[in-house]
């Protein structure tokens, strides 16, 4: 609450865990958001077998507290793109969800890379409230633009008259 105590009907005596029931790999959650309906959108990166993608994840939890397991599969959206993508950023276009991050396609650049041996790209896509990609979105829910700039990953999203800002 504002008063900084823990409303504990909320969830299980206040708390929400989010159980995945993957068998290998862990999910790390990184921001969260509110829509306008109340539900609570969690983003962050789920991690692979070795050699495996590392995916960006999104969950869902209700205004009472419960992990949304209707939303995607099994409560969460897993979206893979490239060899890395995490997601470190959420807003809302009306009712639907913005998440944004930064994704790698190679494990290692060569120094004949013509991106310059960076090759970070801003990732950002657009869902509906049950999870399914938006396709008229960019292309077909999602957008990438390389970063011809060191940087290590993306942190913020934020709409504001119709634009998309994210920061990194």
């Amino acid at each position: 609450s504002l008063s900084g105590e823990v409303i504990e009907t909320f969830g299980e005596d206040g708390l929400v865990q989010v159980i995945d029931n993957y068998t290998t790999g862990k999910i790390g959650l990184y921001d969260m958001g509110i829509s306008s309906t109340g539900e609570i959108y969690l983003v962050g990166m789920k991690d692979g077998p070795q050699y495996q993608p590392y995916k960006g994840v999104i969950a869902k939890i209700t205004q009472q507290g419960v992990h949304d397991t209707s939303f995607g599969e099994d409560g969460f959206v897993l979206v893979e793109h490239g060899l890395v993508l995490g997601f470190h950023g959420i807003a809302f276009d009306g009712e639907k969800v913005v998440v944004a991050g930064s994704t790698r396609r190679d494990p290692v650049v060569s120094k004949d890379a013509t991106d310059g041996g960076n090759n970070i790209s801003i990732y950002a896509a657009r869902l509906f409230p049950d999870g399914r990609l938006d396709t008229t979105f960019a292309e077909n829910g999602e957008s990438e633009v390389l970063i011809e700039k060191p940087v290590d990953s993306l942190g913020g999203l934020v709409i504001h008259d119709g634009y998309y800002y994210v920061s990194g």
